[in-house]
Formats: C-alpha cells, structure tokens, sequence
C-alpha cells in the first residue's frame, strides 16, 4: 500500500471517528407570524439528541397581552408543561414525567396583542437537558423578525 492511500485512509478514519463522537443536539425554532392587530408565535422544536426537557422565556415587551390557551397544545402525551405570562415575558418550561425523549415537532403557539411589530421579540434562557439531568447542545433558530438573544452550547 503507498503513502497517499494510507494517509487517505487515516483521514477518512479520523473524520469518520470524530463525527460518530459529535455531540447531538436540539433546536428550538420560534416563528413570527403578524396578522392584522395581533402577532402569533409558534414553537417548534428539532429533537436529533435525547433532550427530555426545555425551558425557555420570550421577552415581547410591556403591556403586550399574551394567550397562552395553545402555548404547549403540541406537546406528545408524554410530556407536559406549564405556560407563564406576566409583564410582557412567556416563561415556557416543559418535562417528561418518565424522562422520555421529546419527539421533534410543534409544541404549541401563543396569540399577543400590543405587539409593536417594529421591534423584536428575544428569546432568552434557554436550557436544554436529557434524561440524566445533563445539559444538551441547543440552540434557537429565530424566523420572521424575532431575534435570537442568548445561544447555548451546554
């Protein structure tokens, strides 16, 4: 075998080796959605990892009313979750009772009202964790004119 198969090989093993090792990770994907008087957010979350858990916070600013009739209506049977709203901030935290993974998809959507459309809603504090407790890779994907405050890399 000659020199430049073999350091082919090398190369090919090592990449190879490293992304069996790449650490998985999750997205949480807020959409903006304005329709007239009122503004929609709706949560998605990307799941190639084995995050259990989440919790986040959007920031939308004072006096914006928030429902949060729908905040986690997409959440799979083995989740739950509680939905916070006060002075303008969604507080979002969602858990699995028997730890199992959270499947990728819609996890629900709020409605607000007083929403000035001109300024961005942030995303804040998100955390993302597994089944044994430990942080996962996360980050948060903003689209239609939210912006992204805080990305974690846990």
């Amino acid at each position: 075998m000659n020199m430049k198969k073999i350091s082919l090989a090398l190369i090919l093993g090592a990449t190879i080796g490293t992304s069996a090792f790449a650490a998985p990770s999750s997205d949480l994907v807020v959409t903006q959605l304005a329709a007239g008087s009122t503004t929609s957010f709706e949560f998605d979350f990307l799941n190639d990892a084995s995050a259990t858990a989440l919790q986040f916070e959007l920031k939308l600013g004072q006096g914006v009313k928030i429902e949060t009739g729908n905040c986690i209506a997409g959440l799979p049977t083995s989740h739950t979750g509680a939905c916070n709203a006060s002075n303008g901030v969604l507080k979002v935290a969602i858990f699995s009772p028997t730890n199992a993974p959270l499947t990728s998809g819609s996890i629900g959507s709020v409605t607000v009202s007083g929403f000035d459309v001109s300024k961005r809603a942030e995303v804040s504090g998100l955390l993302v964790g597994n089944a044994d407790g430990q942080p996962v890779t996360s980050n948060a994907i903003l689209d239609g004119g939210a912006s992204l405050k805080e990305n974690f890399e846990k």
